[in-house]
């Protein structure tokens, strides 16, 4: 049954990407009339060009990997407490907002960029003054559209690659799937497990109208994540899954694992407190088997990652893994499972 999440997320992209369009458009009309309303710094119009192509590309990037969600990975059946249902109904609920609210932005903005034509190019007939501004973007638009681009694309298939290095592995054992989970040593994984904790509430209290609040634990969240960049040291924490404990494990892209997060399981404070807390016994005393976290939900961290999601009775993961080929992995604990 479809439940209307590729057609959020992909309808989400192109309110952006007509935003981002008609930005880009509006930049090189108003550069060709350098009437003092806008600054003339050639570097202020090169930082913008810029920052629109950046934009774009991730824009456009969301999009195609929104065509390929498939929704039947969506499901979240899992049994739920009164925190985790209400969690769930505002997720619902956010999904129809932000279908109704691209369809919105999509219109206002092919209006703006119909507009923002019609009043241009009256002026351009009467006599365009080709600006260094205005040669500045065109430039660096063309040079990156018709030179760059397919480089810049593997530089960025690369630093994917970095990015993933960072996050957790895993590895089929004989009784079981293997978890290496990393975190921070001490007192620099404490401080990026108060910035996870932060990042979801300020998440909810963003969605519940609350901005103040919500940004400051979003910044909160921001500077936990220079820490878990910059500070302390990494070490590898194991944990083993039997099969016999696993009901459920599948594979998301990392716009399906959003999509998940955004639109089933929603601000779900309960469950991020859960693994918080579990995550912080275990951290203690890692060498003890009996501490090993029932819930732990890692939040997709790179484009290029994928992430599993693995049920059991009293065990619910969501984590984005490092591994090159997770569907084969995903196999062959499928494999093991029925074997049990």
């Amino acid at each position: 049954m479809k439940s209307g999440i590729k057609t959020a997320q992909v309808l989400g992209g192109f309110s952006v990407l007509m935003g981002v369009v008609f930005f880009m458009a509006f930049t090189l009309l108003a550069s060709l009339d350098p009437s003092g309303i806008v600054t003339k710094s050639v570097l202020v119009w090169a930082g913008v060009a810029l920052f629109l192509i950046f934009v774009m590309e991730g824009v456009v990037y969301w999009i195609k990997q929104s065509f390929r969600i498939k929704e039947e990975n969506m499901q979240d059946d899992r049994e739920k407490g009164i925190v985790s249902r209400s969690a769930s109904i505002f997720a619902s609920y956010g999904k129809y907002k932000s279908i109704v609210d691209s369809i919105i932005l999509i219109a206002l903005f092919l209006a703006f960029t119909g507009l923002a034509i019609y009043i241009f190019v009256p002026l351009l007939k009467k006599g365009a003054t080709f600006t260094p501004q205005f040669y500045t973007l065109l430039a660096i638009y063309a040079v990156y559209f018709i030179v760059l681009r397919r480089f810049l694309m593997k530089f960025f298939s690369r630093a994917g690659k970095f990015a993933r290095d960072q996050l957790p592995t895993c590895s089929v054992e004989e009784d079981g799937l293997l978890i290496n989970i990393k975190f921070k040593k001490g007192k620099a994984g404490i401080i990026v497990l108060v910035g996870f904790v932060a990042g979801i509430i300020g998440f909810f209290f963003l969605k519940s109208g609350s901005n103040l609040v919500g940004f400051i634990c979003i910044g909160i969240f921001g500077l936990s994540l220079l820490v878990g960049i910059f500070g302390g040291k990494v070490a590898f924490y194991p944990v083993k899954i039997l099969f016999s404990e696993i009901r459920e494990i599948r594979e998301l892209s990392f716009v399906e694992a959003q999509s998940y997060l955004d639109y089933k399981i929603g601000p779900d404070v309960s469950l991020a407190a859960r693994s918080s807390i579990e995550l912080a016994r275990f951290l203690r005393n890692p060498a003890d088997p009996s501490n090993r976290p029932n819930i732990y939900t890692f939040m997709p961290a790179s484009s290029g990652a994928r992430t599993l999601v693995i049920r059991g009775e009293n065990l619910f993961y969501v984590l984005a893994v490092g591994n090159e080929d997770v569907n084969s992995l995903v196999n062959e604990v499928q494999k093991r499972i029925r074997k049990n």
